[in-house]
């Protein structure tokens, strides 16, 4: 399988990308998504990254980078739902602060990484326009919007941290915080505007120089024509890591008897990997199937479980009709998306099966025997996970069913506490299961990386 080549190499991509990073943060709102920026961002400069050391640093910098912003949006979620009125001013500092350190520690060498690579790509390919300048000027084109993308990485992020060193007067919000958030996003804004107005300049200026686009082009479909295995790495370890990326979506949090995961982003990233990885497993049809009966079952689950803690609370059950149907209603959706949840998984594990076989080391094993130990290795792992994903899937219909009954005695008391227990030793088995094959995956194709 062959790397998608992108239209101008990324160039056409990479506009869209800043257009959702040059914009000011209001505290830990981000009003236009970092994440999807970066995410955006890694996929226009991937085509480079194949044909560039420099470039393949710069996007592991901005992959790290759009993990952080994911977190930015989590912890404002956090700061807003769990922390205590009187606790959310300097919940709101200390998230600030430390993903400021971590932006600041992350961009900068991931910029310095990028500008680099396109000046020596330009040099090996020809690149008229990285290496444009005015008349007069030392620093050519790519010098200068790395030297004002530092400045405005720098500026942005210390700027709009300020204000939130307030909560450092007292627990309360400072009387003037709304104002001086305000005056932080005024003063960066024409710098952003700035920052955009030169980086799609840039990408313009890259895109017409037709001569280094058709090099670099050149250049990458031949590394994707010499080396076919290095894209069936990248897709399998990409689709691997999103699949343990949905088994820890999977895991139950609840707040006020509410899953703060909701169980259908579990199964949207699934449906997402089976489509991904569809060339490697038969059985990605069934998977994307009970996937996406999952989202729809489990929508109705979220849906119904807000609407009866929103009218009762689990002991009205036996003194309320309405909520005792309601009740039951809401178990019995539980215990068909717990079923659903137990195929998915189980069809997950199959389409593992199925890279394990045909990817990994044990495809060439030296005799019967070393194939024998080896797949029974994997077959032990296996049935843990088998055994775990129907302990989960009990664990959370115990969880509901417990609910009414929380006086009764430990064994409904800490239904919580076993349910969650459960899920995470599941998440774990799956992912280190995954993680396994992962890494005979990369083994086995340690030659074309």
């Amino acid at each position: 399988m062959h790397g998608r080549l992108y239209k101008n190499m990324g160039f056409s991509l990479m506009p869209f990308a800043f257009l959702l990073l040059f914009e000011p943060s209001w505290s830990l709102l981000d009003p236009l998504p970092d994440f999807i920026g970066y995410f955006l961002l890694c996929m226009s400069i991937i085509n480079l990254a194949d044909i560039n050391p420099r470039i393949s640093e710069a996007f592991c910098g901005f992959r790290k980078a759009c993990v952080l912003s994911i977190a930015r949006f989590a912890s404002m979620l956090l700061v807003n739902k769990h922390f205590a009125s009187g606790e959310q001013t300097m919940g709101s500092l200390i998230f600030v602060f430390v993903f400021a350190v971590f932006e600041i520690t992350v961009l900068l060498p991931a910029y310095k990484n990028l500008f680099e690579g396109l000046l020596s790509l330009g040099i090996f390919y020809d690149g008229e326009a990285v290496h444009r300048k005015k008349s007069g000027r030392s620093a050519n084109l790519t010098e200068k919007l790395y030297a004002l993308t530092v400045f405005f990485v720098i500026a942005k992020t210390v700027v709009c941290a300020l204000p939130e060193f307030t909560g450092l007067i007292s627990h309360n919000p400072y009387e003037f915080l709304t104002i001086l958030r305000a005056i932080a996003v005024i003063l960066v804004t024409p710098l952003s505007v700035v920052w955009l107005v030169k980086t799609l300049s840039y990408c313009k200026q890259v895109r017409a120089d037709k001569s280094f686009i058709s090099n670099l082009a050149h250049a990458y479909l031949e590394r994707a024509e010499s080396t076919p295995q290095f894209y069936t790495l990248r897709v399998l370890t990409v689709g691997l890591t999103a699949l343990s990326v949905s088994i820890i979506l999977s895991i139950d949090f609840y707040s006020d008897n509410i899953n703060l995961i909701p169980d259908f982003l579990f199964y949207a990233t699934v449906l997402l990997c089976a489509i991904y990885i569809k060339e490697y497993s038969p059985k990605w049809k069934w998977t994307a199937v009970t996937a996406t009966v999952g989202v729809l079952i489990s929508v109705a689950v979220w849906l119904s479980t807000k609407s009866f803690f929103a009218q009762y609370y689990p002991n009205a059950i036996r003194k309320d009709l309405g909520a005792y149907y309601a009740y039951y209603s809401m178990l019995a959706l539980y215990i068909v998306e717990s079923v659903v949840f137990i195929v998915t998984v189980a069809l997950v594990l199959l389409i593992i099966r199925d890279i394990y076989k045909n990817h990994t080391d044990i495809v060439k094993a030296a005799s019967q025997k070393e194939y024998a130990l080896e797949s029974r290795k994997f077959k032990a792992c296996g049935i843990v996970c088998s055994v775990m994903t129907v302990l989960s899937g009990l664990g959370n219909i115990y969880y509901v069913w417990a609910l009414p009954f929380y006086d009764n005695g430990r064994f409904f008391s800490y239904s919580a506490m076993i349910s969650g227990a459960i899920n995470i030793i599941f998440a774990f088995a799956v992912c280190y299961l995954i993680s396994s094959l992962k890494d005979s995956v990369k083994h086995n194709y340690r030659m074309y990386t």
